[in-house]
């Protein structure tokens, strides 16, 4: 999908007025937008700011998004000490321009200056005028905050424009208190925003997300006039009448070649048997490169286009399976998503939020549907991945656009099953077999290891586990996933630890589980701050650990650990030893459900965290 650029500059910050404990404190944000026409505006984005440390150090460079429509034409950038001594500047001839891509063709390029500091604090100061000529689908937002530890002192965006003949839509985020103003100057009217003396947020685990803590205001225009076309961004419905209208058509392949792909599925019996076979035939005969230049950053190349250079992004590939699965009858809809925020804005339709094109396949009359990733073929065909799963999205359809939410894996399905066999001897040493199997968004979190090289496969896969003076054996992992059923992906380690249990005298104290690592969620601080955000779980999950110990002969237990039952309303915990047929048996679960609790549960979640890390040795 088409890059858009949001001219920020990379300098979003937060605040506190001159917290000396902030990595950076920005003194003044200022951005002026003049729209002349539908077709084009000009914009001034002003700012100083204090860098206090390293943590802030990128902040220093300069990096400006632009294309072939935009065109810089002002820019300064100082740098002082404290005092107002220069140490550096950046003149607009010194900007390298960086056109490299993993896009095959893009009109995208960067304008970029490295800058080191040469000690901290510093004081940067730097304006930018950018001219936009033509085929406006976005205007500059108000962003002044936008990362973490940041301070931001004062911060004003006005954007004006000629009413009756460019129509301007806004939306403010909920943590904006007030409301614009709004003026009317000749024949133009003026919308202004201020913000002053915002807090600083603080990254942590389990909290809510920076856009969801600190103010924004984003600004779209009400028609569409892009590379000769045109539409409307009123609603999601006409702003998906103008991307069906793109996509019509294109998806149509010769009578020759549908010829051979109904051959090619002739043998199959159901729908989702010749929707599998030809998710393998566009993985043998394409590959993913991006094409973006113009009016191709929404529109797709054509399904024959696609055959014929072996090739497409995400759209061509979408719509080449369009193509194929129209040839023999099968009915589908591309759809407009995002990779980034799981729900669209439903009061403000933009161009911004959508990034990336999957396809919807339609079974039995409509009643049934298939969500097909065509960028990543390899990817089991139905499976919903973590990037676009339980997202909002932009179904395209000759009577517009329409919003729908792809489907979600319950929590109890992203699962993590592990049997581990450890055979223990007299002197404390063990051989040890783990074998898991990973399910749903557990499988995908931990696909990239298909990837790897040999040794990082065993680096990664035995850093899940507590193996010290460790021998490692054999370590795999492999993709046994069918399609259209549950994803899975299984691993396995083997080795020889030469000292797994204490010995003490005549006693051995042993560990009951190995890989405690993968138990534990994500360490949270207990910290003020932390303890008046609410506690926000985007992804919830299930553990089972099947764990069992053989006992050395000559050996006796003497004591096992006590059963344990933690139950949260965020998440619950289980432990359940036993002495059997002349082993120890171990049963682990961790249940985590995704949601919005109460501030009070994140000091919660760190005392079951507490409990889980002293429970299982």
């Amino acid at each position: 999908m088409k890059r858009l650029i949001a001219f920020c500059l990379w300098i979003g910050l937060c605040v506190v007025a001159y917290a000396q404990e902030s990595d950076v404190v920005v003194l003044l944000d200022s951005t002026y937008v003049s729209v002349g026409s539908v077709d084009g505006y000009s914009y001034v984005h002003h700012q100083k700011f204090i860098l206090n440390n390293r943590n802030g150090e990128s902040l220093a460079n300069v990096v400006i998004g632009m294309d072939d429509n935009t065109e810089l034409s002002k820019f300064e950038y100082v740098m002082t000490d404290i005092s107002g001594n220069v140490l550096r500047t950046v003149k607009k001839s010194e900007l390298q321009r960086f056109e490299y891509s993993h896009e095959l063709a893009t009109d995208f390029y960067r304008l970029i200056a490295e800058v080191t500091p040469p000690k901290f604090p510093v004081v940067i100061t730097r304006t930018e005028k950018i001219v936009c000529n033509a085929n406006v689908m976005t205007y500059p937002s108000f962003y002044p905050q936008r990362g973490y530890n940041m301070a931001v002192k004062n911060a004003v965006y006005q954007i004006e424009y000629p009413k009756d003949k460019v129509g301007i839509r806004h939306y403010k985020s909920p943590a904006v208190a007030g409301l614009p103003l709004i003026q009317q100057v000749g024949k133009n009217q003026v919308i202004k925003y201020v913000f002053s003396d915002l807090k600083p947020v603080t990254r942590m685990s389990y909290a809510p997300s920076s856009d969801d803590q600190v103010p924004y205001v984003l600004f779209a225009p009400e028609k569409i006039s892009y590379y000769g076309t045109t539409g409307s961004m009123a609603s999601w419905t006409s702003l998906g009448k103008w991307h069906y209208d793109l996509v019509k058509d294109r998806e149509l392949l010769p009578e020759s070649y549908i010829q051979q792909v109904k051959e090619l599925v002739a043998d199959c019996h159901t729908d989702r048997e010749k929707i599998a076979k030809l998710c393998s035939f566009v993985d043998r005969n394409t590959r993913y490169v991006s094409l973006q230049l113009g009016i191709g950053g929404y529109q797709p190349a054509t399904a024959f286009s696609v055959a014929q250079m072996g090739l497409g992004d995400c759209k061509g590939l979408s719509n080449f399976m369009r193509g194929l699965l129209k040839g023999i009858g099968i009915d589908s809809r591309l759809v407009a998503i995002g990779t980034d925020e799981p729900e669209l804005i439903r009061s403000h339709p933009n161009v911004n939020q959508l990034n990336h094109m999957i396809l919807a396949v339609l079974l039995e009359q409509g009643k049934d549907t298939v969500w097909l990733e065509c960028t990543n073929t390899k990817l089991p065909a139905g499976y919903i991945h973590d990037d676009i799963s339980g997202h909002d999205a932009l179904l395209l359809d000759a009577d517009g656009g329409h919003v729908v939410k792809l489907p979600e894996y319950a929590d109890s399905l992203n699962l993590r099953h592990s049997n581990i066999a450890i055979k223990l001897r007299p002197d404390a040493s063990a051989d040890i077999s783990v074998d898991e199997a990973l399910y749903n968004h557990r499988y995908g979190a931990e696909l990239s290891l298909l990837r790897e090289k040999e040794q990082n496969q065993r680096t990664t896969i035995s850093s899940w586990y507590k193996l010290p003076n460790t021998s490692l054996g054999t370590i795999s992992a492999k993709d046994v996933s069918k399609p259209f059923e549950v994803p899975q992906l299984n691993t396995h380690l083997d080795g020889v630890c030469a000292k797994y249990a204490n010995l003490t005298g005549r006693r051995m104290f042993v560990p009951v589980n190995p890989s405690h690592k993968n138990f534990s969620p994500a360490v949270i601080t207990d910290t003020l701050a932390s303890e008046r955000l609410p506690l926000k779980i985007r992804q919830g999950y299930r553990n089972v650990e099947e764990i069992v110990i053989s006992i050395p002969g000559g050996c006796s237990v003497e004591s096992l650990p006590a059963s344990v039952n933690v139950k949260e309303e965020f998440g619950e915990f289980h432990q359940n030893v036993i002495q059997e047929d002349g082993c120890i048996r171990v049963a682990v679960t961790l249940d985590i459900h995704r949601g919005t609790y109460a501030s009070g549960f994140r000091k919660r979640l760190i005392e079951m965290q507490k409990k889980m890390q002293t429970m299982t040795i």
